[in-house]
């Protein structure tokens, strides 16, 4: 029953993935337990069905199957598939610890103990901390904040 319901769930992605115009599709998108596959079309010459449960794609490369009881998940059709659509944007934080020492882009460090406790203060935008125990603390430097574990 649930190969059923993933092959459905395929068949339905495929019919209903109508959010982009044929023309704009560029790449096939293969989503499994183990990873995720994009296939350029310019490199797709075929995709088959061949038996319940498995899907078969050739490519000018070769053919590779997928399977339900392998993992497969999903396939759709995309623009513009990079490969790396799964990670989120997040930007740097101004506060990066080498080693014992916490440098900020900007002046003034204050490192925190969880219970909100000063521990380390700095005017410039480096600190020794090497006088702190090993553990979990929070640094602070102008409008940044990061979680600084001490090993």
């Amino acid at each position: 029953m649930k190969r059923i319901i993933r092959i459905v769930a395929i068949v339905a992605a495929l019919i209903c993935s109508a959010s982009v115009y044929a023309d704009d599709v560029t790449t096939v998108y293969i989503r499994t337990q183990s990873g995720d596959v994009g296939i350029a079309l310019s490199e797709l010459t075929e995709v088959t069905f061949p038996a319940d449960g498995q899907m078969s794609v050739v490519t000018k490369n070769g053919t590779e199957t997928y399977s339900t009881s392998n993992g497969l998940i999903s396939l759709r059709f995309d623009q513009n598939y990079s490969g790396i659509d799964a990670v989120q944007a997040k930007e740097l934080s101004g506060l990066q610890l080498k080693g014992r020492t916490l440098y900020s882009t900007e002046n003034g460090i204050e490192v925190y103990s969880l219970d909100g406790v000063l521990r380390a203060k700095g005017k410039s935008n480096v600190l020794d901390v090497s006088e702190l125990v090993r553990g979990v603390y929070v640094a602070r430097s102008g409008s940044q904040t990061s979680k600084i574990v001490l090993r």
